[in-house]
């Protein structure tokens, strides 16, 4: 901002109270009794500056009576006057360039500084949105010319004109106050100008809130962020035909949408089809790709079975238990002792872990699903049991060889009906019935809250079956 230089200009010759006349710019100065006494931001003077370079002054400066020689101190228009100074230091108007000032009595001018500062109210921003919508369609205005004529923001034009776009019977509920300017804000994360009416129409006061409509919306709308987007990239979505629209609104930074979710799960389906194609080789009866909310619903997942240890791995163990015997009967052990135990200890947890799993039999009536990691990465998640198998699964299951009286099997799972009953479960089905019911909506939040957390989900929902074998959400 231009400092008034400390020489003292002659001021031009004042007009009666009350009326306007031109001012020199070189003879003017702030007043000391302007009510605005905050600093004014350096950026919001440039911006001010532009627009006068661009429409000329369009309201005068008042200014107050002075003495005969000394500066005209102008009371109301401070950041104005700081504009003026800007544009003649930068050469872009005269030193002496003429200003529109109405001259007033000081104690009159005085309370009209307060009272101008105190009466200014921003513009409904409903009202701003149009009138920004209005210079950019009408006049054929650029998004960066209307920032800079009014002093804002590229992203606060953007964000203006993405509710001047909204239907018309959304912008008047929100003139009226029947909805907030934060669900009208919620509304421009589709351009499917039906959706949001039926939204609206359908809704009321307490479910047209910005995290209900912005959920509602983005059932068809997925995150650039989230994994699938991740996998397939967003260059082979837009070679496909898809569609974007930006959430100006979710903070400091904008949020990409796509707004075409179907052609995502089409995209990402086809990119883990060879994948698919390899699980199902292992064996398992059926495969299936998981990627839409609606196909996170919870399937009951069989025990592995522990397969009886090869010679090799019977020889190693063997080895690795003498030498950590060897060890431990040491009084005092070195630092790589006890690393070596550790390693032992690893490597005896990877055999243990090697031989148990699904065999052929069981993969012949079990089945894998296919989901992907907010990180983008295919997930596989084997031997779950169908609806349509879990007779056939529990025959086989009663059909294994029992355990002696007495004995724990820990190879064999527990026996259980085709609907799915644990014998070892407590059979307090009250308790039991709400505890799975607590899982269940925990995991509906997960899901809803980030289509990523599904896996989790998963596994909270089949711990429901566990807990409660006869639960059915759908019931």
């Amino acid at each position: 901002m231009a400092k008034t230089s400390a020489k003292k200009k002659p001021a031009a010759t004042p007009a009666p109270t009350g009326e306007i006349y031109s001012v020199p710019l070189s003879c003017l100065a702030r007043s000391p009794l302007n009510a605005r006494r905050t600093p004014a931001d350096p950026e919001g003077i440039a911006t001010l500056a532009e627009n006068i370079a661009a429409l000329g002054m369009l309201h005068n400066l008042v200014v107050i009576e002075s003495e005969p020689g000394a500066m005209t101190e102008v009371i109301d228009g401070g950041r104005r006057l700081a504009a003026l100074q800007l544009l003649a230091d930068a050469g872009r108007i005269a030193s002496d360039h003429p200003v529109p000032c109405k001259r007033m009595g000081v104690e009159q001018a005085v309370a009209l500084s307060l009272a101008a500062n105190d009466q200014r109210e921003a513009m409904h921003p409903i009202d701003e949105a149009e009138a920004f919508t209005t210079l950019v369609k009408r006049q054929k205005m650029k998004a960066a010319d209307v920032a800079v004529l009014y002093g804002v923001t590229k992203r606060y034009v953007a964000q203006r004109l993405s509710l001047g776009a909204l239907p018309d019977e959304i912008r008047a509920a929100c003139s009226r106050g029947e909805i907030t300017l934060a669900a009208c804000e919620a509304f421009t994360t589709t351009t499917d100008r039906e959706k949001q009416l039926d939204i609206f129409r359908k809704g009321d006061a307490k479910s047209l809130t910005d995290w209900n409509i912005r959920r509602l919306l983005r059932e068809d709308t997925i995150d650039a962020e989230q994994g699938v987007v991740k996998l397939i990239g967003l260059d082979a979505y837009k070679a496909a035909g898809g569609r974007f629209v930006t959430d100006l609104f979710s903070g400091d930074d904008e949020s990409t949408l796509l707004s075409d979710a179907e052609l995502v799960y089409q995209l990402v389906e086809k990119k883990l089809a060879p994948l698919a194609k390899k699980v199902k080789g292992e064996g398992w009866k059926w495969v299936h790709v998981n990627l839409r909310p609606s196909e996170y619903r919870p399937m009951r997942s069989a025990d592995e079975t522990k397969r009886a240890p090869t010679p090799e791995e019977v020889a190693e163990e063997s080895a690795l238990r003498a030498e950590a015997l060897a060890i431990n009967e040491k009084e005092t052990t070195t630092d790589e002792e006890e690393s070596r135990l550790d390693a032992i200890g690893a490597r005896l947890d990877e055999i243990e872990e090697a031989q148990w799993g699904y065999t052929r039999e069981q993969s012949s009536m079990l089945g894998a699903r296919i989901r992907v990691s907010h990180m983008g990465e295919p997930v596989v998640l084997r031997g779950f049991v169908a609806d349509e198998d879990a007779d056939t699964y529990a025959k086989w299951l009663a059909a294994r060889k029992p355990t002696p009286a007495g004995e724990q099997d820990d190879e064999q799972e527990p026996p259980y009906d085709a609907s799915g009953e644990d014998t070892n479960v407590d059979d307090d089905r009250p308790e039991a019935e709400d505890v799975a019911w607590a899982l269940h909506d925990t995991a509906e939040l997960l899901v809803e809250y980030n289509a990523e957390h599904a896996v989790w989900a998963e596994k909270l929902r089949a711990l429901a079956l566990v807990i409660f074998p006869e639960f059915d959400p759908e019931a």
